[in-house]
């Protein structure tokens, strides 16, 4: 089942054979844990519940689980949370809607991120932040959007830039 830009139920999900849940949190929480950690694995704990992050900080203290183990659930939570946007997509948009022009901007179009589920927010980010822009400006924000992270696959496979810009301006309308 896909998860609507509005859904407001718990995420479940599998961190290196750990079943854990985060209970729905609206895009402030989400915006708070990544903007307020130092590591893609820390800003996952703060969305856990409690005995899920007991469980989760215990094991990485023992040692029996990787914290790149926990970096990389927090990629799956990132898909699953919106299933429309790869992972970095998600983090992105998030990150970037607490910087002061794009919060600025949510707030003059009345949005509150402590009432909107994170896929909605990111939606509604996006759109506010390439709205009234020229064609040649939302194709420059979309691609610094999708590029994956270094050491990230995409979907290009083998393409190089000059063959992905080749590609985006064969598209009808990018020419």
């Amino acid at each position: 089942m896909i998860r609507g830009p509005f859904a407001c139920e718990p995420l479940r999900v599998t961190i290196a054979s750990e079943r854990v849940t985060l209970p729905y949190s609206p895009a402030a929480r989400w915006i708070g844990a990544i903007c307020g950690s130092a590591t893609t694995a820390g800003a996952l704990l703060p969305l856990l519940t409690d005995e899920d992050r007991d469980r989760i900080i215990t094991r990485l203290a023992r040692g029996t689980l990787p914290a790149d183990a926990v970096a990389s659930g927090f990629y799956d939570v990132l898909r699953a949370a919106v299933p429309e946007l790869a992972w970095w997509e998600t983090y992105r948009l998030l990150a970037l809607s607490a910087q002061p022009s794009p919060a600025g901007r949510m707030l003059l179009a009345g949005l509150n991120p402590w009432l909107q589920p994170p896929a909605a927010w990111c939606y509604a980010v996006y759109e506010l932040l390439t709205q009234d822009v020229a064609e040649k400006d939302r194709f420059r924000f979309d691609a610094q959007l999708k590029t994956p992270p270094t050491g990230v696959d995409d979907d290009f496979g083998d393409m190089d830039f000059d063959q992905m810009v080749a590609v985006a301006r064969s598209t009808p309308g990018m020419g």
